[in-house]
């Protein structure tokens, strides 16, 4: 079977099949193909794959013997959907071994954000999709080395705290709470954000405040319906106008000016940066607080001081 863009899973809707290929909608990812490899002639919906578990929209609350069987979540197993249950916690997969799993769907439970610790069972996951749950952050997610795709759409995240996932190359976030980029990590394969309908799609410069928190790898953008904004040279030299602090200051929840003023000397981002501390002593903005402009009478000259204006809301 051979997957076709950055699918993760998918939820077929009706026989539609022509020479093998069947198209179907998958978990916040849009329209997407699976090819048949082998005859393909004929689609055996009967025909059942012992290490890939479906138990979609089973009512299940727990995953312990009473609901599922322990012996359901062998070794081998390569894919789990557990997509439109009740799961309220993950304890029980503490008791799991999971080396082979590669495709984890959790979508549309009740989880909480720190179950996602739970996950440490599956070093070897990929593709992980938590999308309808009630997860206000993602800070709790073990550093899993190989995971590539992580789609966390309609959730309640207020932040986009995470640890670092060095194989990350797809962030879905749709649909969330989020105001800023607070809490963002640099992931160093990360090239393509999605992150529609939030508080700062609007900004101008949104794609410069990406390619900051996320890295110069980041190709694409999409924060606007389904338009997808691709990162071009002009972007990353704009980037390369800012201060190194820009990012400190953006990842504890400040919003980047709407002009280069913060690039025109250190004496603002230091002030601003000594602002910050000055208001909290654990480096972490109070909620709702955004840093909207900064504003300097004079140009900064050394040793000169100058007057700057913080625009807070």
């Amino acid at each position: 079977m051979t997957y076709f863009g950055n699918a993760v899973s998918g939820v077929p809707y009706g026989p539609d099949v022509r020479d093998g290929t069947r198209e179907f909608w998958g978990v916040s990812h849009g329209r997407k193909t699976i090819t048949w490899e082998g005859d393909g002639a004929k689609f055996d919906e009967k025909k059942v794959d012992p290490n890939k578990l479906d138990l979609n929209s089973k009512s299940i609350s727990r995953l312990d013997d009473r609901e599922v069987p322990k012996q359901f979540f062998h070794a081998k197993l390569h894919s789990i959907f557990l997509r439109g249950n009740q799961l309220s916690t993950l304890d029980t997969f503490q008791q799991l071994s999971l080396p082979s799993l590669r495709i984890l769907d959790l979508s549309f439970n009740e989880l909480q954000a720190k179950d996602l610790a739970n996950l440490t069972v599956c070093p070897n996951l990929q593709h992980l999709t938590l999308s309808g749950s009630r997860l206000k952050s993602l800070e709790y997610l073990p550093a899993l080395d190989k995971l590539e795709v992580l789609v966390a759409s309609n959730c309640r995240l207020y932040t986009l705290a995470m640890p670092t996932l060095p194989s990350l190359a797809l962030l879905i976030v749709n649909e969330n709470r989020l105001f800023s980029f607070k809490g963002m990590v640099k992931q160093p394969k990360l090239v393509t954000l999605h992150a529609v309908n939030q508080a700062f799609a609007g900004r101008d410069n949104l794609e410069i405040t990406a390619v900051i928190m996320c890295g110069n790898q980041l190709k694409a953008l999409r924060a606007k319906g389904d338009t997808t904004t691709t990162i071009d040279q002009s972007v990353i030299d704009a980037v390369g106008k800012y201060p190194p602090y820009t990012s400190e200051l953006l990842r504890l929840g400040w919003l980047l000016p709407t002009s280069l003023e913060l690039a025109q000397g250190n004496t603002v981002g230091s002030l601003a940066h000594k602002f910050l501390k000055k208001m909290h002593n654990k480096q972490c903005v109070p909620e709702g607080w955004l840093l909207e402009s900064l504003k300097m009478d004079d140009a900064p000259l050394c040793g000169i001081p100058v007057k700057c204006h913080f625009m807070i809301r």
